[in-house]
């Protein structure tokens, strides 16, 4: 597990964030206190769960958050961007930095989907027991999981 202050995405997320702090000051007292304590917030919740899924065993519910957290962000960047308290520079800006984040974010969470990890001995037991030439059921894709209900339909 790598030290979370030295992901790629913390560091983008880190720059954004900061950019939010930075731009939320010089909003007008009706937007500084309301929408852009939110945005702080916001920013702030996208640090914590990224630090998070750094450290989780599943990832993707931290991932899946911070991602919910990202979309927040950018509402509400276009939201002050629309009541003209930001610069179209700074709105271009704190955007790619949105952005940056997103892809990464998605990049992580698809390779942790990816990522097995079977819970014990056990489940790897279980696991080799089950190869495809024993299960009678081999011939059902992955992607193809019925649920009860639907097997006593199909009977």
């Amino acid at each position: 597990m790598a030290l979370y202050y030295n992901l790629p995405v913390y560091k983008a997320s880190y720059k954004l964030v900061f950019m939010l702090f930075a731009s939320s000051s010089s909003f007008a007292r009706e937007y500084k206190y309301t929408v852009g304590q939110e945005l702080k917030n916001e920013g702030l919740f996208l640090i914590k769960n990224i630090y998070r899924a750094n450290k989780a065993i599943d990832k993707t519910t931290h991932l899946g958050e911070a991602r919910e957290h990202l979309e927040a962000i950018r509402l509400f960047v276009r939201l002050m961007q629309d009541f003209n308290q930001l610069s179209l520079k700074l709105f271009v800006e704190i955007n790619q930095g949105i952005e940056s984040v997103s892809k990464q974010l998605a990049a992580w969470e698809k390779y942790s989907r990816g990522k097995v990890l079977p819970e014990s001995s056990v489940a790897r037991a279980q696991t080799s027991a089950h190869s495809k030439s024993n299960n009678p059921l081999a011939f059902l894709s992955e992607e193809f999981c019925p649920t009860p209900g639907h097997i006593a339909q199909l009977h």
